[in-house]
């Protein structure tokens, strides 16, 4: 066993070192890899990161967090106020929030520094909902036992996770929205318009589903409002098929029966 200068071995050392302080623009995060608490989000968890990983991270959340600032400060200034660590996963593009651990995002590295941008926005968006649903009831007090169709899972969703699926991608399609209007890359425009019909769609569902309450409603119509003001938008025509390819197989093989 190899032992550190205090006698430790070196596994239990490095649990007393101090959590890794990440920068993304003016937004200072923790890296949790620590908490003995930190496993409520019912995916695996990374053990403490060794060092190379831990500047991985370092790297590419201040690169995230420069592009948030550059392209996205409105979801920057958002994450100042709902986000303060981020908590690694072992399973490759997965993430999640809690209601358990408000400020907490849960996720795998992404492959590149703007997916992990991207990552941050969609989660923080979930923290946001968690928080607004302690103060507002969204659903019906008896809401129709039904599971539907949901474009971004493999598994039909109860109606009040429908609704956080389409509040999470609404700023995703935001998010790849801005990208393509200052890169016009194909990435982007596949995934603003992914993601913006997905939305579209899931909302009607969620409009006729009798699954809402007066608040639901209005959120659901304060969303639907926010996607018909980017009804003049046009993208590339062949990263667009692609989108709408993409949702047509997705929902081919998981539409609910």
């Amino acid at each position: 066993m190899t032992v550190s200068p205090s006698g430790l071995s070196v596994a239990k050392a490095s649990a007393w070192l101090p959590l890794l302080r990440l920068e993304a623009g003016p937004l200072r995060l923790y890296l949790d890899d620590l908490d003995p608490y930190r496993g409520v989000y019912d995916l695996p968890l990374t053990d403490r990161l060794p060092p190379d990983e831990a500047e991985r991270w370092r790297a590419d959340t201040a690169a995230a967090g420069a592009l948030l600032a550059a392209h996205h400060p409105w979801h920057l200034r958002s994450m100042s106020r709902c986000l303060t660590s981020v908590v690694p996963l072992s399973a490759a593009g997965r993430s999640a929030t809690s209601r358990d651990a408000f400020g907490a995002a849960a996720l795998a590295r992404p492959p590149d520094p703007r997916r992990l941008a991207a990552g941050l926005v969609h989660e923080q968006q979930h923290g946001k909902l968690n928080a607004l649903l302690l103060f507002h009831d969204m659903l019906r007090p008896d809401p129709p036992a039904r599971r539907y169709y949901a474009p971004w899972r493999t598994d039909p969703r109860p109606p009040g996770a429908l609704l956080h699926g389409c509040y999470a991608h609404l700023a995703i399609a935001d998010f790849w929205r801005t990208e393509y209007s200052r890169t016009a890359d194909d990435t982007a425009a596949f995934e603003f318009t992914r993601w913006r019909v997905a939305v579209a769609e899931t909302l009607e569902t969620l409009h006729t589903s009798d699954a809402l309450g007066p608040a639901g409603r209005r959120l659901v119509d304060g969303m639907r409002a926010r996607l018909d003001s980017w009804l003049p938008d046009r993208v590339s025509a062949i990263p667009r098929q692609r989108a709408l390819a993409a949702l047509a197989a997705h929902r081919a093989e998981h539409a609910v029966a």
